[in-house]
């Protein structure tokens, strides 16, 4: 069973005994992975003004066996890990696995050194030779990198809408979008699934509008 503890907890659990029948999860929010150069974290301002904050993730990196990255970032953020933290601290930490979901080169995980494919989507950093190898064998830390990940669908899922959707193909071919979306003849299956029409807001997602305004 999966049991959630907190940053702080991470480090403490180093000395102790923990329990090898749990997998130990943690979610690490902006003020778990940088402290300010002086004053104190201000959310609002660490996203303004990144320069004056440092990254402080080593502390908890060591202990973690699997991360997941899934964080914007930009070259002018602190990153969270670092060749040379990986390079200095190889055969002393757990870390096995990067799951980069940001996917950004060079980026917050900088040994993403390439984007890989769906079929082939890990390769391993060697931390001691900066080198990578495809698949997962070698020595290092195993970095799943393709960049579109959030987009792929398992086979099975794929299958299952396809199939689902099938049927509705003839009636979409040949219906008459020139009319207004009430005169549109679509089954209810895939008119209630419309959320865009002539460039606008259906009916029953209008109430996107309130966050679309607040991007402008």
């Amino acid at each position: 069973p999966v049991k959630e503890i907190t940053p702080e907890q991470v480090v403490s659990l180093r000395d102790r005994d923990y329990s090898g029948k749990h997998i130990y999860k943690v979610v690490f929010k902006e003020e778990d992975i940088v402290d300010p150069l002086s004053g104190e974290f201000e959310l609002q301002d660490y996203y303004r003004h990144p320069e004056k904050y440092k990254s402080k993730f080593d502390k908890y990196l060591r202990d973690l066996t699997i991360l997941v990255n899934a964080i914007y970032w930009d070259k002018i953020y602190p990153r969270l890990v670092t060749k040379k933290y990986l390079k200095e601290n190889y055969g002393k930490m757990r870390l096995m696995v990067i799951g980069d979901i940001g996917c950004d080169i060079n980026g917050a995980i900088e040994c993403n050194v390439k984007i890989m494919e769906p079929d082939n989507p890990v390769f391993v950093y060697e931390p001691l030779t900066d080198k990578i190898t495809d698949g997962f064998k070698g020595k290092g830390v195993v970095v799943l990198a393709v960049d579109n990940l959030p987009c792929e669908l398992p086979k099975e899922s794929s299958e299952d809408f396809s199939s689902a959707l099938k049927k509705f193909i003839p009636e979409i071919a040949k219906t008459d979008f020139s009319v207004n979306f009430d005169d549109c003849n679509l089954s209810p299956e895939i008119k209630n699934a419309v959320i865009v029409y002539h460039g606008k807001l259906t009916p029953d997602y209008q109430y996107l509008e309130k966050y679309l305004e607040g991007e402008k």
